[in-house]
């Protein structure tokens, strides 16, 4: 350092504009610094758009087809994301029954109407986990082949999913959801004595 300060004094003296700089001023530079990361500006999305297809796996063994809507966002300093959400779900299925020694078979189709909460959190990348919990009601109608006329009745209805989503792209995400309502077994729809109907599906989303 007391050389360097020589020579810049001995510079001087050779072109006075040479004391504007001083050791001071100069700053090395460092060839092996990184430059500064770029900050995530992905956009957070506050609503969703969801379709599901699927089949019963107990308690209903035909097509079960929905949609949601939502709308929320991420819970602040945590990662979890927390929609209100309202869901479309209808499901069929046909089961026989024995009366008088006759043996039958009788159509059923459920049409679910629900609201509740979806949450959402991280698991690695892109691939996020879901769960859901929705309470409703269900219009179960049946029709049997001795019988022209079909039967309608009304119930409650509590139901949770649960499932994993990977987000393609911002706008998009794909995934398999896994369903169980539970519903009033008096039509005879449900699991004998469970009142379940279970089923699993994928999912396509949208975000925005």
């Amino acid at each position: 350092m007391l050389a360097t300060r020589l020579l810049f004094s001995a510079l001087i003296f050779v072109h006075p504009a040479l004391a504007r700089a001083t050791p001071s001023d100069v700053e090395p530079v460092d060839v092996e610094s990184a430059p500064p990361a770029k900050a995530d500006k992905a956009p957070g999305s506050h609503f969703l758009v969801e379709g599901h297809a699927g089949f019963g796996v107990a308690g209903a063994n035909g097509v079960a087809l929905g949609g949601m809507l939502g709308a929320g966002g991420r819970v602040p300093s945590t990662p979890l994301r927390l929609y209100l959400v309202g869901e479309l779900a209808q499901s069929t299925s046909e089961h026989q029954r024995t009366s008088e020694g006759t043996t039958e078979v009788v159509e059923y189709e459920a049409m679910d109407a629900s609201l509740g909460l979806r949450g959402y959190v991280p698991v690695y990348g892109r691939l996020r986990f879901f769960t859901d919990a929705l309470v409703g009601r269900t219009l179960i109608t049946t029709s049997e082949d001795s019988e022209l006329t079909r039967a309608h009745e009304w119930t409650n209805l509590f139901a949770v999913a649960a499932g994993l989503q990977l987000r393609v792209v911002d706008e998009l995400s794909c995934g398999v959801r896994g369903r169980v309502g539970f519903a009033d077994d008096s039509a005879g729809f449900s699991s004998p004595g469970t009142g379940q109907r279970w089923s699993l599906g994928a999912t396509l989303t949208a975000h925005f």
